[in-house]
């Protein structure tokens, strides 16, 4: 087994290609949470169309959110939370 990391803006992407998503914090940067994604492959192209994968989007967000909840503000607020 071989491992890759990617890195990557997009929370949707990153559910579609990975089988664990690590959510870091802002400096230092330190692994805030780990979040597996379970799906089978090959996995659609858009994963948001999947209940599961769009919860795990969301898991992956909710995360994002609470590691760089003062650099997320305005983000979160555009889109109903915080």
């Amino acid at each position: 087994m071989r491992t890759i990391v990617l890195d990557t803006p997009s929370v949707s992407e990153a559910v579609a290609l990975a089988d664990l998503v690590a959510v870091i914090t802002p400096r230092p940067g330190r692994v805030s949470r780990l979040v597996p994604v379970e799906l089978e492959r090959p996995r659609m192209a858009d994963p948001a169309s999947d209940p599961r994968a769009a919860r795990l989007i969301a898991e992956v967000r909710d995360a994002l959110g609470q590691a760089h909840a003062v650099e997320l503000l305005p983000w979160a607020q555009t889109r109903g939370a915080a």
